[in-house]
């Protein structure tokens, strides 16, 4: 792939995070262009990927939405850096099961996604039948004793 035309990629796919991000965010077009201080015309010229946000614009972003840039430019962890925050408060099964329950939406949404991801396990379960069913069995007498 050519330099321009990663770039390009790139660009889209910021612009398309920015608009996944505003419209999250519940703020307008013009509201956003006026909190990074550039015409609408700009702003949505980075939400279409024809322009790169410039760099205080990404300030903006980071110190007054708390968008994390991991997100935007990497499309890495949590789009909020509050929701980072939260994941790192939460221990144990807490934890856990925010991943299972993201993977669980994203698998709702995206159905080659949810046949993969059944697929592993099902041969998983034949390949390891025995892990599986001694875990099993364990986690049914934790329930018992729970229930007592």
């Amino acid at each position: 792939m050519k330099k321009d035309s990663k770039r390009k990629k790139l660009a889209e796919e910021i612009g398309s995070r920015l608009k996944v991000m505003r419209k999250a965010l519940n703020i307008s077009q013009e509201r956003m262009a006026a909190n990074f201080g550039v015409s609408r015309t700009t702003y949505t010229n980075n939400e279409v990927g024809k322009t790169f946000p410039g760099l205080h614009a990404l300030k903006v972003l980071a110190d007054s939405f708390e968008v994390s840039m991991d997100w935007l430019i990497c499309s890495r962890g949590p789009m909020l850096y509050g929701d980072r925050m939260e994941q790192k408060e939460e221990t144990g099964l807490g934890s856990v099961l925010v991943e299972v329950k993201e993977l669980l939406e994203h698998m709702e949404h995206i159905p080659l996604l949810r046949h993969e991801v059944l697929s592993f396990f099902y041969k998983f379960k034949l390949e390891n039948r025995e892990l599986v069913e001694t875990s099993m069995k364990g986690s049914k007498i934790e329930e018992e004793k729970g229930n007592d």
